[in-house]
């Protein structure tokens, strides 16, 4: 956060980036009869009257902006429009992404981070949104009679919906400035980023003015139930002792003599076949198909 000190009224600025500084500067520089033109001319001239601290008797007070705002504001012209001179270089990135890394690394770029300071003494916190009224409550408080217009850009109004943009927050930077999307900043977030969004500023809203949301509770867990001793099986009932077991009946001793053929029969259907196994042979012929030598006859002579 920067301080601008002015000795001949006795009062101190105190602006966070993306606040509407260059209006503001503007107005600053005007009660000191300078006139800065160009752009980025009013950042640069406003440099020696910087200050950190309030000197005792001064008058001090902030100008501050809807922390969402704000946020949509830096992704616009810091990531969207001028990606390298973020840390992340030359990388598209989507409004959800930048919402969920600040979620997990804590806002260190001086254009987003919160802008509540603890220990500063304000007489006064300015609004962006009502900054006309607000100033010339200002004016009133330090006896000024500027008269300032206090230009504030116009913006799309929430109600306004992109009929081929249905989420908009998961739109890349390069898009958005190739089709030329630039939507409301309440629409670029939904229920779940308006909440993350919120856990990041959550001190903000609550000190400047912007509502007093509370965060959600933690979810209670359920009582862990204590554990049960496991149910220890019943004893094998023991074997009772069997009756004995009946005899079985005598068999009839065979009659001694020649069998019966209703005998043979009864022995023949009981006795189990043994597998029979077919078996090919190839039947070679016996002639041999080899034709036949003659033979030699011995030319040798008998003696």
């Amino acid at each position: 956060m920067q301080g601008f000190k002015n000795d001949e009224h006795k009062f101190v600025m105190f602006l966070h980036a993306r606040v509407g500084c260059g209006s503001l500067k503007n107005w600053f520089l005007a009660l000191k009869g300078i006139e800065a033109k160009g752009k980025g001319e009013p950042h640069k001239s406003c440099l020696p009257f910087q200050t950190s601290t309030v000197p005792a008797g001064y008058y001090a007070f902030q100008v501050v902006r809807n922390p969402l705002a704000r946020l949509v504001s830096f992704y616009k012209q810091n990531v969207v429009y001028k990606q390298r001179n973020w840390e992340y270089m030359g990388r598209d990135w989507t409004f959800e992404r930048v919402v969920r890394h600040l979620v997990t690394k804590a806002p260190c770029d001086a254009r987003c981070i919160p802008q509540v300071k603890e220990g500063l003494e304000l007489k006064r916190i300015v609004h962006l949104e009502s900054l006309s009224e607000d100033m010339e409550a200002v004016q009133k408080d330090l006896g000024l009679n500027l008269a300032w217009n206090f230009y504030q850009k116009s913006c799309p109004s929430p109600e306004t919906k992109c009929d081929d943009v249905k989420k908009p927050w998961k739109i890349t930077g390069h898009q958005m400035v190739a089709h030329r999307i630039w939507p409301h900043w309440e629409v670029m977030y939904n229920d779940e980023l308006r909440k993350l969004a919120t856990q990041i500023y959550l001190r903000d809203m609550q000190v400047l003015g912007y509502g007093d949301p509370r965060p959600e509770p933690a979810p209670t867990l359920a009582p862990t139930p204590a554990p049960t001793a496991e149910p220890t099986a019943a004893p094998a009932p023991t074997p009772t002792p069997s009756a004995a077991p009946a005899s079985e009946p005598e068999k009839p001793t065979p009659t001694v003599g020649r069998p019966s053929r209703s005998t043979k029969k009864r022995t023949r259907e009981a006795k189990p076949k043994p597998a029979t196994r077919r078996t090919t042979r190839k039947t070679r012929s016996t002639r041999s198909t080899r034709p036949t030598r003659p033979t030699r006859r011995s030319t040798r002579k008998r003696s």
